[in-house]
Order: structure tokens, then C-alpha cells, then sequence
């Protein structure tokens, strides 16, 4: 029992005490006396056992059946379930709002947080190299674009080159030809002669 309560149950244990001895040592009064004898001597009371006032502890269960209803109830709950690392208030007693009524462990919170943020980062690492390969696809088939250019300007050289080869060709084998041809007329013509002569 707490304090108060064993005070207030002393006092009046002491209060009923007094009340109970007063009562017994009082005179007795009939109801058809109007006034009370003075002079008469006190007729013999009840006897009554007499003790000094002590503190003492009085213990006395009292065993009753009912509901207590709070005035204003909130329920509590929690957004995710870890284990309760204190509790801040105890049932029964006023909180405030806001106020910190029971704290969770949140270790594997932390370790889920931190295992998200390296997946966060892992994969932002993975867009990066992603990006970078893009890029240097991009600047493949630009050189790829640039090389086709070179190759068909070099195609069209080429044949441009080829075809000023042939043309080139077939002009001095026509001069080889007329070449050949003046110099097996003079022969002719001296065979002529030759033969003109004989």
C-alpha cells in the first residue's frame, strides 16, 4: 500500500477508537430525565479496556467487482513491427500529443535503409555504365557513318581513276595501232618501190 493510504487508514482506526471509548465512557441518559443530576453520583459504566494510542499498519482487503473507462482513449499502433526497445508511459497514465510513448529497435530498420540505399546506388551505377555504353555506341556509328562516306568518296575516285585509266588505255594502244600501222606502210611502200624497180 502506498503511504497515503496507510496514513489515512491510520487516522481513522485512531478516530473510531476515540469514538468507541468516548461513547462507552459517557454518561448514560434516560430518555425520560429532562435534566441531568448534577449532585447524583455516576452509576458504574460499561467496563472498557483502556490502551495506549500506537501507529501501527492495518491491512484490509476490500474485494469489489466493476470497469474503469478512460475519458479519452487513443490507439496505438505501429507502422512497421520490430521489437520494443522501452516504453516511455505506462497504461493509466496522461500523455501529451506528440509525446514519445513507446520506442522500437531499430537496428534492422537501419539495415534495411542501408541495404536499400547501396541497391539505390548499385543500380544509378548501372544507369551511368548503361548511358556510357550509349554514348559510346553513338560515337561508333558516327565513325562507322564517317568511314562509309571516306569509302564510297574513295569508291567513286576509283572508278572515276579506273575509267581514266581505261580511257587512257585504249588511247595508246590507238596510237600503238597507227604506230603500227605507219611503220608497216613505209616497209610496204619500199617493198613497192622494191619491186617497182625490179
Amino acid at each position: 500500500m502506498n503511504k497515503i493510504m496507510r496514513e489515512k487508514m491510520t487516522l481513522a482506526s485512531v478516530l473510531s477508537l476515540g469514538l468507541l471509548l468516548g461513547a462507552g465512557c459517557a454518561p448514560q441518559k434516560k430518555a425520560d430525565d429532562k435534566k441531568p443530576d448534577m449532585q447524583a453520583p455516576v452509576a458504574a459504566g460499561t467496563p472498557v479496556r483502556v490502551a495506549a494510542a500506537a501507529e501501527q499498519e492495518i491491512v484490509k482487503t476490500i474485494s469489489v467487482t466493476g470497469s474503469i473507462a478512460a475519458t479519452q482513449t487513443v490507439e496505438l499502433g505501429a507502422r512497421v513491427s520490430a521489437r520494443v526497445q522501452f516504453v516511455a508511459a505506462r497504461e493509466g497514465e496522461a500523455v501529451r500529443a506528440g509525446q514519445l510513448v513507446i520506442q522500437q529497435d531499430t537496428a534492422d530498420l537501419d539495415t534495411q535503409v542501408r541495404s536499400s540505399e547501396a541497391q539505390i546506388k548499385s543500380a544509378e551505377a548501372a544507369i551511368k555504365n548503361a548511358q556510357a555504353g550509349i554514348e559510346s555506341a553513338r560515337a561508333s556509328y558516327q565513325n562507322a557513318q564517317v568511314k562509309l562516306a571516306q569509302s564510297q568518296t574513295n569508291l567513286k575516285l576509283s572508278n572515276t581513276q579506273s575509267d581514266a585509266g581505261v580511257q587512257d588505255a585504249e588511247q595508246q594502244l590507238a596510237s600503238a595501232r597507227a604506230q603500227l600501222e605507219i611503220a608497216k606502210k613505209p616497209q610496204r611502200t619500199q617493198e613497192v618501190a622494191v619491186a617497182e624497180n625490179a
